[in-house]
């Protein structure tokens, strides 16, 4: 008895721990281990001038948490996920920021010649895949929100250094 809206609603973080409590905040730091892990950015100390300076290369975050369940309806765990606000990109910056991932149209095709052909088939889930690519080209810099930030200093408190007058972080991307 589930409601098909379960397994499209994004929470805020707020949200999340309203309703998960701590099930939501380590769902938060396993995400930014895993960021951190992967070293995907470096943090930067900006003065107010160097904000307005690059601020058109200072990205939005913006952290949500989802509910994921088994087929049969049931609860299976809380994702969590760090999306940067990539509409806000200057396209005279950066004419493409599409992601490098495979388009449902390309799935269709392969999963219809695969039927055709009664092959077998089977998925595989490559955790943060996308985190394992590094940045090209212009530097782009993301801002953590503040919520994000004190978690990400829980973890690592040399972080600390880096915050703003405001609670935020700004970090250089590397992935």
């Amino acid at each position: 008895k589930h409601k098909s809206a379960a397994f499209i609603y994004n929470m805020t973080m707020a949200e999340g721990s309203g309703k998960h409590g701590e099930l939501a905040d380590e769902s938060v730091r396993r995400e930014l281990q895993s960021i951190l892990d992967k070293s995907v950015w470096v943090p930067r100390k900006m003065s107010k001038r160097e904000l307005i300076k690059l601020r058109k290369r200072i990205l939005s975050s913006k952290m949500f948490l989802k509910e994921k369940f088994f087929s049969s309806g049931e609860f299976e765990k809380l994702k969590a996920r760090l999306v940067a606000g990539g509409h806000m990109q200057d396209r005279k910056l950066w004419p493409d920021t599409s992601s490098p991932t495979a388009s449902v149209s390309s799935l269709f095709i392969v999963a219809a010649l695969a039927a055709m052909e009664r092959r077998h088939v089977w998925t595989m889930d490559i955790a943060s895949a996308f985190l394992n690519a590094s940045m090209e080209g212009e530097d782009v810099y993301l801002r953590l929100q503040p919520a994000v930030a004190a978690i990400l200093k829980e973890l690592a408190p040399e972080y600390e250094e880096y915050m703003q007058e405001d609670g935020s972080v700004i970090m250089k991307l590397t992935k």
